[in-house]
């Protein structure tokens, strides 16, 4: 009798035993599922952050071009009053424009600053990219990132045709953008940041990696284009009217706290439809 009570005693013992791992075990994956859930609603209120920041940015810069190219298509070949007019500009728009120009198709070059210039002194306008992407283009648009070899700061240049007469453009610094980026999307466990569509990086927290080829970044772009990801590795949303994508990576089949380092955000031209 006390046997048979000894065993039903250890068959108990034995079945507590298993219904506590069991209800450990799913305790732990609810909360780490809980933690990954969110995790991720905070990375995608970052890439929306991120996204209406970068629309403000390109938005107003995109409109001071276009505003530029709107005052001196009017004024036609007649360039009185240019310098005070570029001045003006530079000193209405915000302090991310580091200069305002025009080149023309006789190859005269003007400059906000007043450092004017003529092939004659060595500056031909229409050999420069942004003055063939203009005319290319045939409207708004923009360059690439690049460093400025004035402002030593990152920059894009924004620029528009003036009808078929020549181009007007801004260099505008990317620094308060970076600031406001790494602002919004520092957190305890990731950060954002930047590439071009060939996997260089932009904006990025160590300001050492600005500028630069990544090649773990690289692959990521090249596994975007490639259409390798999993529906639940990334999530995309485009800027308004524009071919442009951000793509945020979250790998969700890695440990919680690996995540710091495989969260992106990147931009390029799209070949998503």
């Amino acid at each position: 009798m006390k046997s048979i009570t000894n065993k039903i005693a250890l068959m108990l013992i034995v079945a507590l035993c298993i219904s506590f791992v069991a209800m450990s075990a799913a305790s732990y994956y609810t909360a780490q599922n809980k933690t990954t859930e969110l995790v991720t609603q905070t990375q995608r209120q970052i890439l929306k952050d991120v996204k209406n920041a970068m629309n403000t940015f390109f938005n107003n810069n995109l409109h001071i071009v276009d505003s530029m190219s709107s005052i001196l298509s009017k004024l036609g070949e007649n360039r009185n009053g240019i310098d005070a007019i570029l001045a003006q500009a530079k000193s209405m728009s915000n302090k991310e424009v580091g200069l305002v120009y025009a080149g023309y198709n006789d190859g005269a070059m003007y400059r906000s600053n007043g450092k004017n210039e003529t092939p004659k002194d060595g500056y031909d306008p229409r050999a420069r990219d942004w003055y063939k992407l203009a005319k290319e283009k045939n409207n708004i648009t923009f360059t690439d990132p690049y460093v400025s070899a004035s402002l030593k700061q990152m920059v894009i240049s924004f620029v528009a045709p003036i009808k078929d007469i020549g181009v007007t453009a801004t260099n505008v610094s990317i620094e308060e953008l970076s600031k406001e980026i790494m602002s919004i999307s520092k957190t305890d466990y990731s950060y954002a940041y930047v590439v071009d569509k060939d996997g260089k990086i932009i904006i990025h927290p160590d300001k050492d990696l600005v500028g630069k080829d990544n090649p773990t970044t690289s692959k990521l772009v090249a596994r975007y284009k490639n259409k390798e990801f999993k529906r639940e590795e990334y999530t995309l949303t485009r800027l308004k009217n524009r071919k442009d994508i951000f793509m945020k990576i979250l790998m969700q089949q890695r440990k919680i706290e690996s995540l710091t380092d495989n969260i992106g955000i990147v931009f390029g031209p799209s070949t998503a439809e």
